[in-house]
């Protein structure tokens, strides 16, 4: 009798098990992401649920799991709602039921629409159900999400906030329209004033993108907002008019990128924000005018625009073209290649070089800073200036940020001022003529490949009381590194490693 009660009580044990994991197994497919799916997508048995949304059994939308459904992962689709999972709460609310993705091939783009912050996420195979991870681009978190349905079409989806028609993919958001893609064939696009009776206000990110059947487009006057990659790498846009009375505030970063194409573009005069690279490589452009309202003008706005001439409305108090140089407040931001002079002498009331301001400007020699109070170099800004020989910075300099005068290969030599702290990286690489260097004494830190490809470098003088933190390869092998101060930190610096032989105790001159 003892014998089977322990019987029992093991097999009471395992039962207790087995429905203890049943239920686990049941609050996590509770708990998974359900996709709804209006059931004119698909017939899931319950009427045609078609027309104009007729009863069709159920009515209404469906819930789909991924066993009813296998993903032809070769077509473009689109998802048509997902729910998170692994958010944290207080994120939950406002991610949930916010996002559209649209794929092709091996990459999948994801756009928030509460904030408009962009999710990517890439995968090795589709199947009906999967789980990804989604990095968001703008504060790097991270969060999952699992995928049961995606429809073949574009359809009313988002709890009937996102549409389509003939020509456009569009959220309504209240009484206002944002157009998220365009799906039409034409090439002469006009952007209509009003869809479904309610005024088109924005244009959402990389709703035109790469579409190279596209030759021009007429803005309508309800605009107020272009979005981020908005008509980036549509290289056969040619112009872009009807833009004149629009009340367009914001220009978003990369707006207009790589329209190679791209000759005129209709004045805005509301516009207040240009956004970072908006108008990069838009090799074409010959004339853009800056209205009265516009107050700000991201980095690389124009970079790679040679044939640019840009006009200011002469009642703009914050922004100016002084001498080819296209100014906002202390910062010059562009330099054109048109009109800008071959010496250039920066004012005293500018303390930024914008990154790109200069890039491959083929027209200057000579850069004269000394009068100036710039206090920092941008990224690329000086790059590719072939035939500039001479540099003067100013005595109030901190910052020379990466590949700032990358490839200016007729420089020979410049000063540079003791109030300097930071080398960015490849900062003076690939300045062929270079043969001597002082590095002065507050600088705390040399990014790597700072002199990298320099082959007439034959001397460098570190003249600095504490020893900088190196990054990798800074200088070229055969160059000769004579240090004032501390010169056995210097040869067991590990970035240094391949230069230890070079190291030099500096004496005077």
């Amino acid at each position: 009798m003892t014998k089977l009660k322990i019987k029992d009580k093991k097999t009471i044990a395992l039962i207790i098990s087995v429905v203890f994991a049943l239920l686990l197994v049941l609050s996590a497919v509770i708990t998974t992401v359900v996709v709804l799916l209006p059931d004119k997508i698909i017939d899931n048995g319950g009427g045609d649920g078609g027309g104009d949304g007729g009863d069709g059994g159920d009515g209404g939308e469906k819930h789909i799991t991924a066993s009813e459904f296998v993903l032809p992962f070769e077509e473009k689709l689109s998802i048509a709602k997902i729910q998170l999972h692994n958010v944290k709460a207080s994120e939950q609310a406002v991610l949930e039921n916010q996002l559209a993705f649209e794929f092709a091939s091996q990459s999948l783009e994801v756009l928030m629409f509460g904030d408009q912050s962009l999710y990517v996420f890439e995968f090795k195979t589709i199947k009906s159900a999967e789980e990804f991870t989604a990095e968001n681009s703008n504060s790097k978190s991270y969060f999952n999400i699992v995928v049961h349905y995606v429809s073949k079409d574009y359809q009313t989806i988002f709890d009937d906030k996102i549409y389509s028609n003939e020509e456009y993919v569009y959220l309504i958001d209240k009484i206002e329209v944002m157009i998220i893609k365009y799906i039409g064939s034409e090439s002469a696009v006009i952007v209509p004033d009003t869809i479904n009776d309610m005024q088109v206000v924005k244009i959402g990110y990389g709703s035109f993108k790469g579409l190279s059947h596209i030759t021009s487009v007429e803005i309508n006057d309800n605009l107020k907002h272009i979005g981020e990659q908005a008509f980036s790498m549509c290289d056969k846009l040619i112009r872009v008019t009807g833009a004149k009375n629009s009340s367009i505030g914001e220009i978003d970063d990369y707006a207009f990128f790589y329209c190679t194409s791209l000759e005129d573009i209709a004045v805005m005069k509301e516009v207040l924000i240009i956004g970072e690279s908006a108008f990069e490589n838009c090799s074409a452009l010959k004339s853009y005018k800056i209205g009265e309202m516009l107050t700000s003008i991201g980095n690389n706005a124009f970079k790679q625009t040679r044939v640019l001439t840009i006009e200011v409305e002469m009642l703009n108090k914050i922004i100016r073209n002084e001498n080819g140089l296209l100014i906002v407040n202390d910062r010059v931001v562009h330099a054109m290649h048109t009109t800008t002079p071959s010496i250039v002498n920066i004012a005293s009331d500018i303390k930024y070089i914008a990154s790109g301001a200069f890039f491959n400007n083929l027209k200057i020699t000579e850069v004269n800073m000394t009068n100036s109070k710039v206090a920092v170099i941008g990224e690329n800004a000086f790059a590719g200036c072939k035939n500039m020989t001479k540099i003067s910075f100013s005595s109030e300099l901190k910052e020379i940020h990466a590949k700032a005068f990358v490839n200016c290969i007729k420089i020979k030599g410049f000063e540079l001022p003791i109030s300097l702290n930071t080398i960015g990286a490849n900062a003076f690489s690939y300045c062929s003529e270079l043969t001597q260097l002082v590095i002065p004494i507050g600088v705390t830190s040399i990014g790597s490949g700072a002199l990298k490809g320099n082959s007439r470098l034959e001397k460098v003088v570190i003249k600095c009381d504490l020893k900088p933190s190196f990054g990798e390869e800074v200088f070229e092998k055969k160059t000769k590194i004579y240090v004032e101060h501390n010169m056995q930190e210097y040869k067991s610096d590990y970035m240094l490693r391949y230069f230890f032989d070079n190291i030099i105790q500096y004496v005077g001159q």
